[in-house]
């Protein structure tokens, strides 16, 4: 879906067809399971890290609105204590690197990157928030 919507605002340059269409549905698929695998798997591990989201099931709308805010920043270790969501931030930051090496139309150097990641955590948040949105 994301590599037809991308070719119909493609510039001239870039290319249309098939082709082209298969080579960013192939770039898209491995970036996000790059991601999935640095986010959820290989970082959660290494920091001991539980990559959920636990919603936040009694309280105020604001409060659970914050809650929600925060796992992007906090996380829970496999022994209850929280920490810096290690997993997310580096993660996100592997994987836009990554992506640096195979897809065909990313922007190179340090501002480009630092923009994917910030995107890409920001997504993930509006993710959350919905769950923080149900009644008391």
């Amino acid at each position: 879906m994301l590599a037809s919507i991308k070719r119909e605002i493609r510039t001239p340059l870039s290319g249309r067809g098939r082709k082209v269409t298969a080579n960013d549905f192939g770039a898209d698929f491995a970036g996000q399971t790059s991601l999935r695998f640095f986010t959820d798997f290989a970082y959660p591990t290494i920091f001991s890290e539980d990559p959920r989201y636990y919603r936040l099931a009694h309280g105020s709308r604001e409060k659970r609105f914050l809650h929600a805010i925060g796992h992007t920043f906090v996380a829970h270790r496999d022994n209850g204590k929280h920490i810096f969501n290690f997993s997310e931030w580096m993660g996100t930051t592997g994987a836009a690197m990554l992506s640096n090496a195979y897809h065909p139309g990313n922007e190179r150097g340090f501002a480009p990157a630092a923009r994917r990641v910030g995107y890409a955590v920001i997504a993930d948040m509006g993710f959350d928030l919905p769950e923080c949105s149900g009644r008391k």
